[in-house]
């Protein structure tokens, strides 16, 4: 047994020792030049591509095993273009032989400098990367199978993580880039300007690290272009690789911006515990567009379910840093750029894929256009279960305090809310919503819901709870509930001349509603309005489904107006019904002019009415001067006569 073993050392000593002299005598007594075109034969016979080296090349064993090439390129495969599929400026490396047989890799600085990659996919889906192998046609057309199975991870395969310690004066890229040409499908991109250097890079030292690159995406239009720092830290001991002050300045143009992003920067720390796989950022600051982000951030257990822990504080965020602008370069509205359809069942994972816990705070943000000063929430979700509480904002002079939770109940989204909301000025608040100025006052509400359901639809249509709001202080713009009151009193008397155009606005002192809310209707029977005029009493139907509302009220007079209408046409205690109708964003006001007439005949019988109809139908008016208002008038009239 001793003697196999000697015999193997004999060998194993005879063969070392001829490949040492081979790599000190092979490069002293061949130059590699002067086999150039032969290279880059065979390299064409083994893999298909014409391999062109217009440069020197150096090639070294001992104590250096070393190459270095000069400019080189690699033409496309016939039917692209003429351009080189891939160039080279230059190559530099040297490592140290003998180290390698003590487990370390020592090298000089590795250069890199002018590699560019040109991969283009033409009109029928060839790829020149792949379409110079004999079997490139079917490489494109068929799908290559991938083995799902993977390897566990072993213990023997973490502490082999570092199987060679490096050792190497440093890296420097400069001038590199790739572009991808997607002929078929118009799409591509292109990364240019890629820069990198690094110092001494070392297990257990700091590295220092700077870099940049230019990108840019053809579909969308957007231009991307950045310059980073930091230093990298790998600690052995720990397995931890940590990045200190990652910090990053960058521009961003496009189409689809609707403001060119200049001055961006971002700063933050970074660990990564290869062990335990997971990432901590203990501190970062965003800017851009006067927006700005900091704080902090984990994620652990990523070998199992994440858990991710967050505390945010940010200032200025706007939704129109992420709206698409349309052809006309006005903000695309109410558009879906997630490809769901609201009637599909939601995807729910975010309740089970992962756990949260984490505090937001936001000062002077905009969202769906509505104006908050100050939001704090605090979230905690894990195992199909999310809980929002408290839910604390300012807005619009006013304070909401709510409670919201979310869970999975096997594959059913059930939505549970409480909210209350105090002192809301609803004016500025409705002109941010609908661009309209049709409503104000102070409102105070009290919500609590609950809902359940697969998709959006049946969110809405599942809803049930109960709502209380009381508005004070208010103004209906657009209805003048005093104006049209003495317009149906004038035309019962037949002053048809003293009828006015129905603008102006109604003044309240109060509004309240007590809702019930069931299969996503809204109702109320308790309506109430009270102003120094007018007082209004009925019920209100809201469907938020349709978006649509139908109320119907009866409208008592109070104070002067009162007076006036008694004294003028000599009635007692006028009521006017009024309904209400329509969608939400565009709703009818009318009163019921028949109701009062009505009321006429029943005072002063059909000669009142009779009198009325013919003094708008006389004679002496011809047809074609009739007013509409006549008009509408002597139709109601003929109706409602006996």
């Amino acid at each position: 047994m001793f003697k196999v073993f000697k015999i193997a050392l004999m060998l194993a000593g005879i063969l070392l020792t001829i490949f040492i002299l081979a790599a000190i005598l092979i490069p002293m007594l061949i130059d590699v030049n002067d086999h150039k075109d032969r290279i880059s034969q065979e390299i064409e016979n083994v893999t298909g591509y014409q391999v062109v080296i217009d440069g020197d090349v150096e090639l070294s064993f001992v104590p250096w095993i070393g190459i270095g090439l000069g400019q080189t390129h690699v033409n496309n495969p016939p039917g692209f273009d003429d351009t080189p599929m891939a160039s080279l400026e230059q190559l530099q490396i040297r490592i140290k032989f003998w180290p390698l047989f003590a487990g370390r890799l020592e090298a000089e600085k590795i250069v890199l400098n002018g590699l560019n990659l040109d991969l283009i996919k033409d009109e029928n889906g060839r790829a020149n990367w792949l379409y110079a192998f004999d079997d490139a046609e079917k490489m494109v057309q068929e799908e290559i199978p991938l083995n799902d199975e993977l390897p566990a991870d072993t213990d023997e395969q973490t502490s082999g993580f570092f199987f060679l310690m490096p050792d190497i004066e440093g890296l420097a890229i400069s001038n590199a880039g790739i572009s991808y040409d997607d002929r078929q499908n118009n799409t591509g991109f292109s990364l240019s300007d890629f820069h990198l250097s690094t110092s001494r890079i070392a297990l257990d030292l700091p590295i220092s690290i700077e870099g940049g690159f230019n990108l840019k995406i053809n579909e969308p239009d957007l231009g991307f272009k950045n310059n980073f720092s930091t230093t990298m830290l790998l600690d052995t001991s720990s397995q931890v690789l940590s990045g200190q002050n990652f910090d990053m300045s960058f521009n961003i143009q496009g189409d689809i911006l609707p403001e060119d992003i200049t001055d961006g920067h971002i700063v933050f720390d970074v660990n990564y515990n290869l062990q335990e796989n997971s990432v901590q950022v203990p501190a970062f600051q965003f800017d851009m567009l006067k927006t700005e982000l900091m704080g902090h951030f984990g994620v652990s257990g990523m070998n199992s379910i994440p858990a991710v822990s967050f505390n945010i504080e940010g200032r200025n965020i706007t939704q129109n840093m992420f709206m698409v602008p349309t052809a006309s370069g006005t903000k695309a509205e109410n558009q879906d750029y997630s490809g769901d359809n609201k009637h599909s069942p939601m995807d729910l994972s975010f309740l089970n894929d992962f756990s949260l816990d984490g505090e937001l705070t936001l000062y002077d943000t905009l969202i769906s256009d509505v104006t908050i000063d100050h939001l704090y929430l605090k979230i905690s979700s894990r195992n199909g279960r999310m809980d929002i509480s408290p839910f604390n904002a300012r807005l619009y002079q006013g304070e909401q305090t709510a409670e919201v939770s979310l869970e999975d109940l096997d594959g059913v989204l059930q939505i549970t809310a409480r909210q209350t909301l105090k002192d809301l000025q609803t004016g500025p608040l409705i002109t941010d919503i609908t661009q309209k100025k049709f409503f104000s006052g102070k409102a105070d509400m009290d919500l609590s819901l609950v809902t359940s359901g697969h998709n959006p639809d049946a969110l809405i249509a599942n809803l049930a709870g109960s709502s209380s709001v009381q508005i004070t202080d208010g103004v209906i713009k657009g209805i003048d509930l005093e104006r049209m009151i003495r317009d149906v009193f004038a035309v019962s008397a037949g002053e048809i001349n003293t009828l006015t155009q129905r603008q102006g606005e109604t003044e309240f002192t109060s509004l309240g509603a007590d809702f019930d809310i069931n299969q996503g209707i809204a109702s109320s029977q308790n309506l109430l309005l009270n102003s120094p005029a007018i007082k209004l009493q009925g019920d209100m139907v809201i469907n938020l489904l349709e978006s649509s509302m139908i109320s119907h009220s009866q409208v008592s007079l109070d104070g002067a107006l009162k007076q006036e209408i008694e004294a003028r046409h000599n009635t007692r205690d006028p009521r006017i019904p009024l309904r209400v109708h329509g969608p939400l964003d565009n709703l009818s006001f009318g009163l019921d002019n028949e109701a009062v007439l009505r009321s006429l005949i029943l005072r002063h019988g059909d000669g009142a009415a009779r009198k009325l109809l013919d003094a708008i139908t006389s004679p002496d008016e011809e047809p074609e001067t009739s007013e509409p208002q006549s008009d509408a008038l002597e139709g109601l009239l003929r109706r409602i006569m006996p």
